[in-house]
């Protein structure tokens, strides 16, 4: 009985606290200054929720002990419960009726309180403070969410809705389809195809907000995510620019940081890869990985503090928040550079291996860098090490070069598109001139 009494006090301390958490959440609400006072008098406060969690522990553990369980409750829960209920609907006369205020939120919160202590009551501690936590989280974001919502043109919305409804509804159907038919390909040109149209709106928010240098910052992250639909994504935003010297700029800052990201990505899976297939990490891929990344982080911090405060307070309009033009060109690229490896994977198996591993990987690494480097480092016990790190590299050096591709430059002036093709070629340079240098030494 001891014990019991015990968990009774601890399920009350939990109960208590899920509900002054809410409570308290509504006693900050009632403080803004832009609330009526006749809205706020008869809202229920800290201690009103506390009590109203503290009960529903109460009626749960009562329910569970002294009545053989909540089957056994049969007496004390409809009570409770028809109580509760009176409580409710009384609050609901005076602020429905007496004070003319409408809305729901507040009943929807007294049950969800009430719910919160029952759940306690019943020992279940982790869930009844995470339903406390979340209510609380979801009251507190009221405003918030009202100044976004007033912030978001309906293009916007409707955007961000199209990209979740590509996502979330058409993803599972591809991927239905291409396991049923065996068309992998399929599905990697509908995520590469998906993964354009986010990076794209993400790509669009950072400019509205941030201006020009939101489009470094969305380099920046899109990179860690697909370099290729990072930079068919930007520069189709920095082509409907007016301002030729900004898209100058921002082509040069942007093209250097997808590069480099990329590259720098690109060695830690070295390392990853071989840790993960091979039974040790060569000195030399290390060696190489070290450099590689020096290198890139130099070239992407190159005049970045001149390029930023160039871009200082230039906002960016953008008409549509999503490019699919530009998507659909950049996934039919893809599947295309998919379709041409393939078909010569196959062609060099007539080529002395080493030979053949180089030519695979170069063509890999216009296709998809990651896979290709994984696929390396699966061989590694069958050939030499010197060959694989020169093969891994030199994929790395395409994947570079194939943002040339990718790159929207349909609607950019020759100069500019020299601009992506200059870094593209200088640090596709820096992988292709490590992995001969391991390959040497």
């Amino acid at each position: 009985m001891q014990a019991a009494g015990a968990d009774f006090v601890i399920d009350i301390i939990i109960a208590l606290l899920g509900g002054v958490l809410i409570g308290l959440e509504r006693e900050r609400a009632q403080l803004r200054p832009d609330k009526e006072p006749s809205k706020t008098a008869t809202m229920p406060g800290m201690r009103s929720f506390g009590l109203l969690s503290m009960y529903g522990a109460t009626v749960a553990y009562f329910a569970k002990y002294l009545a053989g369980g909540l089957s056994g409750g049969s007496t004390i829960l409809p009570i409770a419960f028809s109580s509760f209920a009176l409580i409710v609907i009384v609050h609901a006369y005076a602020r429905m009726v007496k004070q003319r205020v409408l809305g729901i939120t507040t009943y929807l919160v007294m049950l969800i309180t009430f719910l919160v202590g029952f759940l306690a009551g019943l020992g279940l501690h982790l869930e009844s403070a995470s339903l406390s936590v979340l209510v609380t989280l979801i009251l507190a974001l009221k405003y918030p969410a009202e100044r976004m919502a007033a912030s978001i043109s309906y293009s916007e919305m409707l955007a961000l809705l199209e990209v979740a409804a590509i996502s979330l509804v058409v993803g599972p159907i591809v991927k239905s389809y291409a396991e049923a038919q065996n068309v992998e390909i399929l599905y990697k040109v509908y995520i590469f195809f998906t993964i354009i149209l986010t990076i794209s709106f993400i790509s669009y928010v950072a400019a509205r907000v941030w201006g020009s240098k939101g489009l470094l910052y969305a380099a920046a992250l899109g990179s860690l995510v697909n370099s290729e639909a990072t930079i068919s994504s930007v520069t189709s935003i920095i082509s409907k620019l007016q301002d030729k010297a900004l898209r100058s700029k921002l082509l040069s800052a942007t093209t250097r940081i997808i590069l480099s990201i990329l590259q720098v990505k690109s060695a830690a899976l070295v390392i990853v890869a071989f840790y993960l297939f091979a039974e040790n990490i060569p000195v030399e891929a290390i060696l190489a990985a070290g450099i590689l990344t020096l290198a890139d982080i130099i070239a992407a911090l190159m005049g970045v503090e001149y390029d930023v405060g160039a871009m200082e307070g230039v906002r960016i309009e953008v008409k549509s928040p999503l490019s699919w033009s530009v998507a659909l060109r950049s996934a039919i690229a893809y599947f295309l550079l998919i379709l041409v490896f393939d078909a010569l994977s196959k062609l060099s198996g007539t080529l002395p291996l080493d030979l053949t591993t180089v030519i695979v990987a170069a063509l890999g690494g216009l296709a998809n860098a990651t896979a290709t480097i994984l696929s390396l480092a699966t061989v590694y016990s069958s050939i030499k090490v010197k060959i694989i790190l020169l093969s891994m590299f030199i994929s790395i050096a395409t994947a570079s070069l194939n943002k040339i591709l990718y790159a929207d430059t349909s609607e950019l002036a020759r100069d500019e598109v020299n601009v992506i093709i200059k870094w593209s070629l200088i640090l596709s340079l820096f992988p292709l001139l490590v992995g001969i240098l391991v390959y040497t030494i």
